[in-house]
């Protein structure tokens, strides 16, 4: 994933080859664990982020779950980049280089993508669709019947500006405000 902003350009991707323990890490400049619970042995990845700056670039190594992607999963705002790291949110401060705030989310399965809405962030996930205010909180979050996967081949999740349109696994169609209420359903009959 690429993000580019007035003053940075960011390049994100998953390193499969890092490992905590391992000597040649030294490419990175920086190596954060914002929740510091996984060890050399455990069950992780790396996201790496390739962040240039008008006269800093810096190579930076960010341990996180296992399942997290490197796909819709960042947002650069201003000297911010807030990113999605599957079961966490975590805000990192590009003046300086070092955490600013991070959050564990409270989901089941997997989480996909996240967005910015004005007065938050909208996680797309695998059971819910999941609101957080500025300062990472839940405001809301909203479920299907089945997960928001489609199999038809439409598309699972779509932000609109005023309204959120999802399908799930069974091809039932839901579409919610950007409050987390229900607009509209259609649910198919078995």
């Amino acid at each position: 994933m690429r993000l580019s902003g007035e003053a940075y350009t960011i390049e994100i991707k998953k390193d499969p080859k890092f490992k905590m323990d391992r000597e040649d890490n030294a490419s990175y400049d920086i190596c954060l664990d914002p929740f510091s619970h996984y060890s050399p042995d455990g069950f992780y990845a790396c996201l790496f982020m390739h962040i240039v700056e008008k006269n800093r670039t810096t190579r930076l190594a960010l341990v996180c779950n296992y399942y997290s992607t490197d796909r819709n999963c960042a947002l650069l705002e201003n000297d911010v980049l807030t990113l999605l790291c599957n079961d966490a949110v975590v805000q990192l401060d590009l003046t300086s280089i070092s955490l600013r705030s991070c959050r564990k989310l409270d989901t089941l399965g997997c989480n996909f993508g996240i967005y910015k809405v004005p007065d938050g962030y909208i996680i797309h996930g695998e059971t819910e669709i999941e609101k957080l205010d500025e300062s990472l909180n839940k405001l809301w979050e909203f479920s299907g019947i089945d997960i928001f996967v489609s199999v038809t081949g439409r598309e699972a999740f779509s932000l609109g500006e005023n309204s959120i349109q999802l399908y799930d696994f069974e091809d039932n169609f839901y579409e919610i405000d950007l409050q987390g209420n229900l607009i509209r359903e259609e649910l198919v009959k078995r």
